[in-house]
């Protein structure tokens, strides 16, 4: 019987501080903790752990909330599937960037419904008008699931390099949960405290992290992992 070739049973080179204090190293790392943190906070994952009180506190009185509810449940579906045939000829950056600004401009037409719903000449509470925060929910949810939710962590498998990328994606995940952690449990007490200005504060957050992809994220589309990392030691 022949024998096998002996396997290389030699670890995976240790992450160093000096490979981890490169440009092509922390760079990707705090971009991405960035996205994360503005992702988060920008609402994507309050929405749908609260989506029945969002609904109620949006204005809307139309149709039951939890019947919307499954309706959003299946527009992020449609949604995340059609992201796998989007993002391949639009790329990271304009998607990303388009996402940020729909939940942006969907918050603060939220909050300024809000703002005018008590208004004495119309009747914001059973007339077209209030249709509006149902279609500024519906373009939140999709803005956020065909870029600010799936498109960071599609990211992480892209951008760092070979050496340090298992421990950079997963603290970067780390950072993300616990993001998510903090952006879920502090919502009752933020809607407590600035009542309907919270979604102005959502949508200030999403306004912030469209300038942080604007500004910073890298664009990977057509690119080798080579050329992105020449684009950070720059």
């Amino acid at each position: 019987m022949p024998k096998l070739a002996p396997q290389d049973k030699s670890p995976c080179p240790p992450v160093t501080y000096s490979r981890s204090s490169k440009p092509e190293a922390y760079k990707p790392l705090l971009i991405l903790s960035l996205f994360f943190l503005f992702q988060q906070f920008s609402a994507v994952t309050v929405i749908i752990t609260y989506m029945v009180d969002f609904i109620r506190s949006s204005g809307f009185h139309i149709l039951n909330p939890y019947f919307i509810t499954v309706i959003a449940g299946l527009i992020i579906f449609a949604s995340t599937i059609s992201i796998s045939f989007i993002l391949p000829t639009t790329g990271v950056k304009p998607l990303s960037a388009a996402s940020g600004a729909g939940i942006a401009v969907s918050m603060f037409v939220i909050g300024i419904y809000l703002l005018f719903e008590k208004a004495p000449v119309i009747n914001f509470e059973w007339g077209f008008f209030n249709l509006i925060p149902l279609a500024a929910l519906i373009l939140n949810i999709v803005a956020s699931s065909v870029g600010f939710l799936p498109i960071p962590y599609v990211m992480l498998g892209e951008v760092f390099p070979m050496q340090i990328k298992g421990v950079a994606a997963g603290l970067a995940t780390c950072l993300a949960y616990i993001f998510s952690f903090l952006a879920v449990k502090t919502y009752p007490y933020l809607h407590i405290m600035l009542g309907n200005g919270i979604f102005f504060f959502y949508g200030l957050v999403a306004a912030l992290g469209t300038a942080h992809v604007l500004a910073y994220l890298p664009e990977t589309k057509g690119k080798s992992l080579d050329e992105i990392m020449r684009e950070f030691s720059s």
